[in-house]
């Protein structure tokens, strides 16, 4: 069975025995229940497991291909081919980037000059797809 080695109302440890571990002054040992949520640095408060650690928050670095991605073949048909000036100095400065950072100011401005520019793609749920950091 799973134990959670619980010390001043922290998880500090998960660990399978047979039976119930005790170790005097290390804290108490509490079985786990099958397909409870419990990870170390819970908290454990009045007999039951507090999962108080934030929801990963998804990665915001993105290479410029994984960008490219996240718009469909007719949407990137649509910007590559437009003759917009801003839009053409959009795309040359994502074409010298190393990198596409998700919370970049200037994305933010990109985006939106963009959604001037092509109202039918970038949609309030379009771009919130598209600006997501990876995993959420």
């Amino acid at each position: 069975m799973i134990y959670a080695h619980v010390v001043k109302g922290k998880v500090v440890n998960l660990a399978e025995f047979e039976k119930t571990p005790f170790i005097p002054d290390r804290g108490v040992f509490v079985p786990v229940g099958t397909g409870e949520p419990v990870m170390i640095g819970c908290d454990f408060v009045e007999n039951e497991f507090v999962n108080n650690i934030p929801a990963p928050v998804g990665r915001k670095i993105l290479t410029k291909l994984e960008f490219r991605r996240r718009f469909t073949f007719e949407e990137r048909v649509q910007i590559e081919s437009s003759t917009d000036p801003g839009v053409r100095v959009i795309l040359s400065d994502l074409a010298i980037a190393g990198e596409v950072n998700l919370d970049d100011p200037l994305l933010s401005l990109s985006i939106l000059y963009m959604a001037s520019v092509f109202p039918d793609i970038f949609t309030t749920q379009r771009t919130a797809e598209i600006t997501a950091p990876v995993g959420v």
